[in-house]
């Protein structure tokens, strides 16, 4: 119950503080993003979208947070679609910013999906064992 614990009393608590922050520092930063090629003014928009998407992730964190504390049938599917869109948006971030900036960061990329990765299966494994567990 230790993984349990950890999942809904950290990472479901630090993960909407941070996709919020990251939500309004991208829109903040993309509407006042110093525009002065066509490049600049889609990466500008893209960190708007982001931003707004950001927010909404973290609303959908609270949403599974609560699902897995009260133990709910669906709880652990929420967990594993939030981490599969979270995966998904780095990489999406990642590959934009690649195509609009014409810059290799799949170092970076790689650095940056390696956590989710390992959090997406080591809750995979662990929530398929104690499936008993979330009945209501």
């Amino acid at each position: 119950m230790r993984w349990y614990k950890f999942t809904i009393y950290v990472q479901l608590i630090l993960s909407p503080i941070v996709n919020g922050l990251t939500g309004i520092g991208m829109f903040l930063y993309g509407g006042f993003y110093y525009i002065s090629n066509p490049a600049q003014i889609a990466l500008s928009i893209w960190f708007i979208i982001y931003g707004i998407f950001c927010i909404a992730l973290a609303v959908f964190a609270i949403v599974t947070r609560q699902k897995l504390a009260h133990f709910k049938k669906d709880g652990p599917l929420f967990l594993f679609i939030f981490l599969g869109i979270s995966l998904f948006s780095i990489l999406t971030l990642s590959v934009s910013q690649m195509i609009i900036t014409k810059q290799n960061t799949l170092a970076s990329m790689i650095i940056n999906l390696m956590p989710f990765s390992i959090l997406l299966l080591g809750n995979i494994i662990y929530f398929k064992k104690r499936a008993s567990l979330f009945c209501n």
